[in-house]
């Protein structure tokens, strides 16, 4: 999910995320999962107040570019 910098922080990917968790795939899930980089802060704190968690790190996923970036794993439970 990509949300262009002239809508951030209107609640965009927020309102994108909530279609998901409230979708049918979503009824069936006992948990959603998403990947985001740790230079991200802004999706990362939004995720958050989503009722995500932060549940693992992966240096290697962009390993191959220049810079790297660390993959940051989240995931929110949906289901008992």
């Amino acid at each position: 999910m990509y949300v262009d910098a002239a809508v951030r922080g209107q609640g965009v990917g927020q309102a994108l995320l909530g279609e998901i968790l409230s979708g049918p795939v979503a009824r069936s899930a006992q948990h959603i999962w998403l990947e985001t980089q740790t230079n991200n802060v802004p999706a990362i704190r939004a995720y958050g107040r989503m009722g995500f968690r932060i549940v693992g790190l992966d240096q290697t996923l962009y390993a191959d570019r220049p810079g790297a970036e660390t993959a940051l794993y989240l995931s929110r439970q949906l289901s008992d």
